[in-house]
């Protein structure tokens, strides 16, 4: 956005004979005063003029202050505004100046001329450029052409530094010399959201005598055991920055390390790969029934850390790494942040309106006084807090943790507490690309037993896992049905129904021996017309699902016609059967 401006005024400046454009902005990290504006300048002629801190407040900031508190008052009053274009739209159809002049009596001070921007090229990621040393004192830059720029700490425009004059600079004594930097690319390159990706080189031209390496003076350590001392250390500088400007300069100095140690979901993870670990009772009691069956909750200790230390052990199957995810957590949510404040992105993979879990996410940062504050400074907060260790997180680090392991998240909240915060939390998190590995369960949870039922509230997290890999069933086919019982231990529904939950999730099965089996609807293959079913085990009056479950892969219409469902008690036609499997598959 910066770059297409920037090439309008020049556009402009030309057609009205202006020689030299000098763009004056403020200092903001995450705007301007950063790598990738950097080097959109050092590909022009481009002059530009950083204001020091809190300096850089003008004219146009009430205009834009004047647009923003429009829309928000608007959205309030049901305006839905997700995206630029609804939201110039919008502002073109409601506030936007007359094209006859106003008379004296019509009053028009709040309302302005807009012009929809489209066109703007977004090639380049700001992750594959290294940071120009000294981001945060250069305030003054020209760009030369060829990923080369003049920069100096302050600016000075007299004489002598506009080339009129021989003399000394007067302001010498503050204002340094211009000094020439190159912007230079990372090793490894990245994609448009950060996502690593090593870039074709050309082949190597033969050389019989080849030189040796050049020697690193800062090489990063490849031992497992400095992987944590070196984030430790950028924990350690990102709570030392004071602003959230300060933030982003040290994620953006320090990119080169995280990206130094890739991190991703560990693939078929399960509760016996992980050493000494112990099934959460209390978050068992509390999951959800229309999670799988066969995941458990893991037992993490704490100490708000407890996020990180899920994520830690999604990837690595242990969760001491809870340092470095945290570190990730935070650098994933600063340098994407236009994306974790979309509501296009918010809503996918939910049901529920982007505006609305906007508002539930920004209600959720603990802040004393939001009401004069921009979604854009809540974020900020939010940010500011939770880069501190063993500070609590809300639903934004889920969002990242889905682009961090580079998997979908499946985000699980009991059925308890509030009805926006279910909203907000139980949904399914979708990162920016798409992929085909399996999602990875998360769930909200509790480490308190003294919440009353209206008051609960989920304070903890731990990961879901399966407990042991799974099996492919030996089948054996029969005249009507294809079986799978591995160990024999189904066993038929007793007489009396009266101890078994009534619940649509729930189906009796009438097996060849005429008697009635409890099975749930795993799978279905809408190709084949088959249906994959688990069947529960029964001792006494109780029902458990085993360790190796028993199941069986029936014909669709061979099941309609041989089960029913638990909670109606009764047989029931083909169609209404067939209504509630097509439910469940969806």
């Amino acid at each position: 956005m910066t770059r297409h401006i920037a090439g309008q005024v020049r556009i402009h400046a030309e057609e009205k004979g202006f020689s030299k454009v000098i763009m004056w902005s403020d200092g903001c990290a995450a705007q301007y005063k950063s790598k990738l504006p950097f080097y959109f300048a050092a590909q022009s002629s481009l002059e530009w003029v950083f204001f020091g801190s809190r300096h850089g407040k003008s004219a146009c900031d009430g205009c834009g202050g004047v647009v923003k508190t429009l829309c928000d008052e608007d959205v309030r009053n049901g305006a839905i505004i997700q995206n630029a274009q609804q939201m110039f739209d919008h502002l073109m159809e409601n506030h936007c100046l007359p094209e006859n002049p106003p008379s004296d009596s019509e009053c028009c001070h709040n309302r302005r001329s807009f012009r929809m921007i489209d066109e703007v090229e977004r090639s380049m990621s700001s992750s594959a450029l290294n940071t120009v040393p000294g981001t945060r004192k250069i305030h003054h830059i020209t760009g030369q052409g060829d990923n080369t720029l003049l920069t100096r700490n302050f600016a000075c425009f007299c004489n002598t530094c506009l080339g009129i004059s021989d003399a000394v600079c007067p302001s010498s004594h503050v204002v340094n010399n211009w000094q020439e930097t190159s912007i230079t690319f990372s090793k490894t390159a990245a994609g448009p959201f950060g996502k690593a990706s090593t870039p074709a080189a050309p082949p190597p031209e033969s050389n019989p005598n080849p030189p040796p390496p050049e020697s690193n003076p800062n090489p990063l350590p490849p031992e497992p055991a400095s992987r944590e001392g070196a984030f430790k250390t950028v924990q350690q500088e990102m709570c030392a920055a004071s602003t959230y400007d300060e933030l982003y300069s040290v994620i953006e100095s320090n990119m080169e390390i995280i990206q130094h140690y890739q991190v991703t979901a560990a693939p078929s993870l399960h509760v016996t790969d992980i050493p000494s670990a112990q099934i959460d009772a209390q978050s068992l009691a509390l999951r959800p029934g229309d999670v799988p069956w066969d995941l458990y909750p893991i037992c993490i200790y704490g100490d708000g850390n407890c996020f990180p230390r899920t994520l830690s052990v999604l990837a690595f199957g242990r969760p001491d790494h809870h340092t470095e995810m945290r570190v990730r957590i935070v650098a994933e949510l600063v340098l994407n942040y236009n994306i974790y404040l979309s509501t296009s992105y918010l809503a996918q993979g939910s049901t529920a309106d982007g505006n609305l879990l906007l508002r539930l996410l920004l209600q959720d940062v603990d802040i004393a006084d939001r009401s004069s504050l921009s979604p854009f400074e809540i974020f900020q907060s939010e940010i500011l807090a939770i880069r501190r260790p063993g500070t609590d997180v809300n639903m934004w680090a889920v969002y990242a943790a889905a682009n961090i392991l580079q998997v979908p998240i499946m985000s699980v909240y009991p059925d308890k507490g509030e009805q926006e915060k279910q909203l907000l939390a139980k949904r399914t998190i979708v990162p920016f690309e798409k992929t085909s590995r399996p999602s990875c369960f998360i769930m909200w949870t509790t480490n308190r037993d003294d919440m009353v039922p209206e008051w609960w509230k989920a304070n903890h997290f731990v990961p879901l896992l399966p407990m042991h890999p799974a099996e492919e069933p030996s089948v054996q086919v029969h005249d009507e049905l294809k079986t799978a019982f591995l160990d024999g231990s189904a066993a038929p529904l007793a007489d009396n129904l009266d101890s078994f939950p009534a619940t649509d999730d729930f189906f009796l099965l009438r097996w060849q021996d005429n008697r009635d089996y409890v099975c749930q609807v795993a799978e279905m293959d809408m190709q084949q017309l088959e249906v994959l079913v688990n069947f529960m085990c029964q001792q006494d009056d109780s029902f458990y699902w085993g360790s190796r479950p028993d199941s069986s892969w029936e014909t669709l219409d061979c099941f309609l016609a041989n089960s029913k469902k638990v909670s109606m008690r009764l047989n029931e036609d083909l169609s209404t059967q067939r209504r509630v499997l097509f439910d469940i598959e969806r």
